[in-house]
């Protein structure tokens, strides 16, 4: 078996069982690894990478995952499956307007709501709640460093929908896709 030995990354601090000969990165910022300069406890385990005398190896790359959803039970007048009886509402707005529409597109980072030509329409039916409110703030960034056209609706807005989304019904259908 190979000795290892405890280092410590220089940049954050992570505690790495490295081989004793050559060189090796930390898992998480790949940073240089120095001899560890700390007493090593139980609290520290959750960050320490690797076994006591066992191979070094560095942890697999992780993909990025989607936070869970809430799976898709509403039908809607042109056939799309929504989560909330506010969501089909203005699905069927759309539909019943006219408007082609794309729902849920896949966007780096993100899923809008809908997606109509160059437009992107964001449903905030849990505005307020903090956990909600973050992921919110995170997705109107994004939106922002893209220069990407939103229009924010909210419950009271489903009620009527005309004053947020009737200008999509003037959109030349040319334009939509």
């Amino acid at each position: 078996m190979a000795a290892t030995r405890l280092m410590e990354c220089a940049d954050c601090s992570v505690l790495v069982h490295a081989p004793a000969r050559g060189a090796a990165g930390c898992p998480e910022c790949s940073g240089r690894l120095s001899p560890g300069l700390r007493d090593v406890g139980f609290a520290d385990a959750a960050r320490v990478y690797g076994e006591p005398g066992a191979p070094f190896v560095p942890p697999p790359e992780e993909a990025p995952t989607e936070p869970a959803r809430k799976p898709a039970k509403l039908r809607c007048a042109d056939g799309h499956r929504v989560r909330s009886k506010p969501e089909r509402a203005v699905d069927d707005w759309l539909h019943a307007n006219g408007i082609l529409h794309e729902l849920e597109p896949r966007l780096k980072g993100m899923r809008p709501d809908w997606r109509i030509g160059n437009v992107y329409v964001e449903y905030w039916g849990l505005s307020g709640q903090q956990g909600y409110e973050a992921r919110r703030e995170e997705k109107l960034a994004l939106y922002r460093k893209r220069r990407l056209r939103l229009v924010e609706l909210f419950p009271d807005d489903v009620a009527d929908l005309e004053p947020k989304l009737g200008f999509l019904r003037r959109a030349q259908p040319a334009r939509l896709f």
